[in-house]
């Protein structure tokens, strides 16, 4: 027996096209994971630099407080002086690591809170430059700042 036509009409309503549905969600999936930044956020290194190829102005670093104003920041230039690691604090010239860290540790008790201005040749192995970093902090220091060349007038 025949079904009536209006069985037939009616159940015809009822067909969901699921197409435009699956790309619109394909679409949406594909956008969040081409824009979704994958990278761990760095927290240890706070740097008042801007990102590469970001815009605008750079952070300003937070202010020294007032009474820390009037003392000198300790300097920590760091070079390579016939394939070794060369420590010069302020104008002191450290020539073993001991020596540095004894140091550190002396104006770590005097002032944790001096900034700390690292200045590192372009030349140095960051494994050296990462163990400088590491000596500050083991000292006590809290604030540690890496020192950038100036940017050429254009």
């Amino acid at each position: 027996m025949r079904t009536p036509q209006l069985h037939r009409d009616s159940q015809r309503d009822f067909d969901v096209n699921m197409t435009p549905m699956i790309d619109v969600v394909f679409l949406l999936l594909v956008f969040f994971v081409c824009t979704t930044d994958f990278r761990a956020i760095e927290s240890l290194l706070p740097t008042p630099l801007k990102a590469s190829g970001a815009t605008g102005e750079a952070v300003d670093p937070p202010q020294d407080p007032p009474e820390l104003e009037e003392l000198e920041p300790i300097v920590i230039k760091l070079s390579l002086a016939d394939g070794q690691p060369r420590w010069q604090l302020n104008a002191r010239v450290c020539r073993e690591p001991a020596e540095l860290h004894d140091t550190l540790a002396k104006l770590a008790a005097l002032e944790r809170r001096l900034p700390v201005i690292l200045d590192i040749d372009g030349d140095v192995p960051l494994g050296v430059a990462i163990d400088l970093y590491d000596r500050c902090r083991l000292a006590g220091f809290e604030r540690l700042r890496f020192a950038a060349p100036a940017p050429a007038d254009e």
